[in-house]
């Protein structure tokens, strides 16, 4: 489908009505909504526990692109192109590693943890092999969550770093650690599989069990006072009391979309479990400065704080661009939504 093609189907989408079936189903659209969108947003790639000490590396792939994304220093995560800068191979074939250099496996070149090429054997005394590099891509960390974005010029993560870094100090998602991964593959499209993240409307008839405990599932009206009474508890509990959002047409900046909501538990439940019981054993308490009785954590802020808290960062556009990062802190659950080719030019979103 061409450019004028599409363009004739957005002119005739109607308002509040569901998109052409061609937007999930055409590959030429599919094309655009990863460059256009993907390749022009902050996307979530990782945490630094992976990479906790110099020359860690793992790879963050997108569709056909690949990203090393690697402890440089101490101080410094960087992400690099995976493409050797020589003939196009890959230069990381393992999903993750530790090494000092990075050495392409086809001819040899070697660039260090900066990206910068070292050497180029055979190559011959005239070869000038600086200002040779790997690609870098914009790379930023917040909260030990580490953010890439491929475009040349992309929004200031500075709107994302200020607008979210109060809210998620309680967290301290910085000294988390992986501990479990696990991905659900779907044979749809990722717009598909945003709509439906994005909205609980389908919650209760489809997910019983989550309604039970999760104040999302019930109508606002129903549960505006419980809303009203977690927030003022939350100075208290060293919490922020803000609901922010700036996505979508409140974003600072196109693909820096960023939002931050704290939600009840109802029906007694303490947890996300399906008895609503702790699932973990008692986080560190929040230190604060206002006198709260007993202690005040993660996996008992359902009785004193309304646990839990949810904080979602999403990167969107205006149209329904991807949510690529729905962290869950208490004790912290992050989902990220990938896309990658399926036989043909379908796409594989995966949480």
């Amino acid at each position: 489908m061409d450019q004028k093609a599409i363009n004739r189907l957005v002119e005739k989408h109607r308002e509040k009505r569901a998109l052409d079936q061609a937007f999930y189903t055409d590959p030429d659209i599919y094309a655009l909504d990863i460059e256009r969108i993907f390749l022009k947003v902050w996307l979530y790639a990782g945490h630094v526990s992976e990479i906790p000490k110099v020359g860690d590396w793992f790879l963050y792939e997108l569709e056909n692109e690949s990203v090393i994304i690697v402890r440089s220093d101490e101080e410094q995560v960087r992400a690099l192109v995976n493409v050797c800068r020589h003939r196009g191979s890959r230069v990381c074939a393992e999903a993750s590693g530790r090494s000092k250099r990075l050495a392409c496996r086809y001819h040899g070149w070697v660039y260090g943890l900066d990206g910068e090429l070292l050497a180029a054997r055979y190559m011959g005394e005239e070869f000038d092999k600086s200002g040779i590099a790997l690609n870098r891509l914009h790379c930023e960390v917040l909260g030990g969550m580490i953010f890439v974005n491929f475009a040349d010029e992309p929004a200031p993560f500075d709107f994302v770093r200020q607008g979210l870094s109060e809210c998620l100090a309680p967290y301290h998602l910085d000294s988390a650690k992986v501990a479990h991964r696990q991905s659900y593959p779907m044979n749809a499209n990722w717009k598909l599989a945003v709509e439906n993240y994005s909205e609980c409307y389908h919650c209760a008839p489809a997910h019983p069990e989550y309604s039970r405990g999760h104040s999302l599932a019930r109508p606002e009206k129903k549960t505006a006072d419980l809303y009203e009474e977690i927030l003022s508890r939350a100075p208290a509990c060293g919490l922020s009391d803000k609901q922010v959002n700036r996505s979508l047409l409140n974003a600072e900046g196109f693909g820096a979309d960023y939002n931050y909501e704290r939600y009840p538990m109802i029906g007694g439940h303490l947890t996300g479990s399906d008895d609503g019981t702790k699932l973990a054993a008692k986080a560190t308490p929040v230190s604060n400065e206002a006198t709260v009785t007993g202690p005040v954590n993660w996996q008992d802020a359902g009785n004193t704080c309304g646990q839990p808290a949810v904080v979602s960062d999403y990167n969107n556009t205006g149209t329904g661009g991807p949510c690529n990062t729905y962290p869950y802190p208490g004790p912290e659950l992050i989902y990220r939504l990938d896309v990658g080719p399926l036989p043909g030019w379908e796409e594989l979103p995966t949480w």
